[in-house]
């Protein structure tokens, strides 16, 4: 299992509250989160401008604007993995992506971590 301890994970959720609950647990398994989006262009930006690179992403999957492909694309492309959320069974997740983990809200601390770990993360920058 990797560790999660020092983990940069980029938090792209559209609803306030849910992505500061998100960010507490990701800060509570160890993870730092320097990067929080709530919308798909803000995501994008954030992902062409960061120096430091990602180790992992949660992208909300009822993303507003429909910017999921978008988003989960520029994560591809720079081969950051990314766990899927969402608050119910959405089928708007694009073909490609489909086999992508999601975690269905709510969810415990204990399944944010078992999905984070399961991720093909490179090792931990420091």
């Amino acid at each position: 299992m990797a560790s999660l301890s020092h983990r940069r994970i980029l938090v792209v959720e559209d609803e306030r509250a849910t992505a500061l609950k998100l960010e507490e647990m990701l800060k509570t398994l160890g993870c730092r989160v320097p990067g929080r989006a709530g919308k798909a262009s803000d995501a994008i930006a954030i992902i062409e401008t960061d120096q430091q690179g990602f180790d992992a992403a949660t992208l909300d999957v009822d993303l507003s604007e429909n910017g999921l492909d978008e988003v989960a694309a520029a994560l591809d492309s720079r081969r950051v993995p990314f766990l899927m959320t969402s608050s119910h069974h959405s089928q708007v997740i694009p073909r490609r992506f489909r086999d992508r983990p999601i975690l269905y809200m709510p969810f415990l601390l204990h399944d944010l971590k078992q999905a984070l770990e399961a991720l093909q993360m490179k090792s931990p920058r420091r």
